[in-house]
């Protein structure tokens, strides 16, 4: 049954979006859910988490925080082995106790839900970037969570981004060594043994970006949108370019862009509709402070002190992240605002579509803070 539950959500995925004319649709966001407390007190969010629908079963596992102090204020960054399960109950989810806990800590690995589990490849801990790669699948009484080892990745990798289509996981994209990469990756469940595989790179290196999967012209395609990427000046660059990966010719095409450039949001693709894009960094604050680690790097004494207080103040009043919802048709290559959600929009975290309900689960609101809200939105129809 499961099977058959996940292809036929990988159908919806894969409508034709130039098939039908758009239907008008509207969001109706409310907070489903939170991350369960800790010690009696409220969760203080995660970012980076390994998200994943699975076997009726909300996970969220791993991911980082600063449970302390804030950066700024000489916090250390912590990351976590803890897995949540939730059990979504009319518009609620309900968290379910268990006592599985990842292997070691794990935060921003590429993460996708596959036919055979939620596949989370490469990302950080204190230890430093990660290559393995694991498959969890939650039990259908939500209590247990089995974990398998898939092949280790050939490199280190974090910030990557992730989709799965039939048997393939493809990663793209990320922070690796020897910086932000171009990188793409394939893992074929039918023959695990060959490992991953390289593919065609994407036309400039990547992280933080956004992806899904769709068709168009009867063809199964990736997009990748937006993003950024380290420079050796210490200044990111940010993207708003889009690139499409056709699966039967193996090659990547520059699509129209997006209207401003943009990364560390979440997306998904929605049947007949399009890519959403949900908020996200327009880096207005993140290069600033850039900036400010640039000057700090070259100055010294009273000054120095002056700068590292100047970039502190950026970071404490970090004002949030981009509320606005983006639809973009890869087809026409247009972009619309869809409206905006009300709530502080998390980033470095995943979406989820669950039937007609979009899932955000945690996730970073402001700098060095997290959210353990899980936020949920209704599609609704516009009659026209």
């Amino acid at each position: 049954m499961k099977t058959v539950v996940f292809i036929l959500i990988l159908l919806r995925m894969l409508m034709p979006i130039e098939a039908i004319a758009q239907q008008p649709i509207t969001l109706q966001w409310e907070i489903a859910g939170k991350l369960p407390a800790e010690a009696g007190e409220e969760h203080k969010g995660v970012a980076g988490a390994v998200i994943g629908w699975y076997n009726n079963i909300l996970m969220v596992a791993g991911g980082a925080n600063f449970p302390d102090a804030l950066p700024w204020e000489g916090g250390k960054k912590k990351y976590h082995t803890k897995i949540a399960l939730f059990e979504k109950r009319d518009h609620q989810f309900i968290s379910l106790a268990t006592n599985d806990v990842l292997s070691t800590p794990l935060a921003y690995a590429a993460s996708c839900i596959t036919k055979y589990g939620i596949a989370a490849v490469g990302g950080e801990n204190e230890s430093g970037l990660l290559s393995s790669a694991f498959l969890f699948k939650p039990s259908t009484e939500g209590k247990a969570v089995l974990i398998e080892q898939l092949p280790s990745l050939p490199i280190p990798t974090t910030n990557a981004v992730a989709v799965a289509i039939g048997d393939h996981i493809f990663i793209m994209g990320g922070e690796t060594p020897n910086g932000t990469t171009n990188s793409c990756w394939k893992l074929d469940f039918a023959n695990l043994d060959a490992g991953w595989q390289q593919t065609s790179p994407l036309p400039i290196p990547i992280s933080f970006a956004y992806a899904a999967i769709v068709s168009a012209e009867n063809k199964a395609m990736i997009v990748v949108l937006g993003g950024r990427s380290k420079t050796a000046s210490g200044i990111s660059n940010f993207s708003k370019a889009v690139f499409s990966y056709t699966l039967e010719t193996g090659t990547w095409i520059e699509k129209t862009p997006l209207p401003y450039a943009i990364s560390a949001g979440s997306s998904i693709a929605i049947h007949h509709q399009g890519i959403l894009l949900f908020g996200g960094d327009r880096a207005e604050r993140f290069t600033q402070v850039e900036h400010k680690l640039v000057e700090i790097a070259k100055a010294e004494g009273q000054l120095k002190d002056e700068l590292i207080l100047q970039k502190n103040q950026l970071l404490a009043t970090h004002p949030g992240f981009s509320n606005e919802v983006l639809l973009y048709n890869p087809t026409s290559g247009k972009t619309s605002i869809l409206g905006k959600l009300p709530f502080p929009t998390p980033v470095t975290t995943t979406a989820h579509l669950l039937n007609e309900y979009i899932v955000i689960p945690s996730g970073e609101v402001r700098a060095g803070i997290r959210t353990p809200n899980i936020l949920m939105a209704e599609i609704k129809y516009k009659q026209q």
